[in-house]
């Protein structure tokens, strides 16, 4: 996403080699936002949807041994 330019836009180098001389994303991001206000509430919003879908999972297991 905008943590890392290697781990976004650099996947696409071999495609594109110009793309390595591209801005990371947070460099654009700090002119307006606090980049490691906005990195940490991202990766506790990924955290979150992580550890609801894990009780969804967890859940429907429960009902599907209950009904065996």
């Amino acid at each position: 996403m905008m943590f890392d330019q290697t781990l976004n836009i650099g996947l696409f180098n071999p495609l594109n080699e110009s793309l390595s001389y591209v801005a990371p994303l947070s460099s654009y991001i700090q002119r307006y936002f606090d980049v490691n206000l906005l990195k940490s509430l991202v990766r506790s919003i990924f955290a979150g949807a992580s550890i609801f879908y894990l009780y969804l999972l967890s859940k429907e297991d429960k009902i599907l041994i209950n009904d065996k």
